[in-house]
């Protein structure tokens, strides 16, 4: 029998709690200095907002990385072990 840890930590569910405590405090902060400016905004469709543009930053995030890797991986020369050094053209 293997030997069993006597304290288990079950790292997923405590980064989502870290993450959702960070977030949750990032738009209250956001909040505060929209407020603090003189901007009158409803609190529920301003954290609506800012979720919805975190939502597409990750989105154009991971089709540049994902268009990036693609371009990169046309580029390999297994034979060499390396990268062409020709001019990279993202639309090819």
């Amino acid at each position: 029998m293997l030997y069993e840890a006597p304290i288990k930590i079950y790292l997923t569910d405590t980064m989502s709690k870290i993450e959702k405590e960070l977030d949750d405090g990032v738009e209250k902060e956001v909040l505060k200095a929209v407020q603090s400016v003189g901007i009158n905004v409803d609190k529920d469709e301003l954290i609506k907002a800012l979720r919805y543009d975190r939502d597409q930053y990750n989105k154009g995030y991971g089709d540049g990385y994902s268009a990036g890797y693609k371009a990169a991986a046309r580029r390999y020369d297994p034979e060499k072990d390396d990268f062409s050094r020709e001019e990279f053209n993202w639309d090819t």
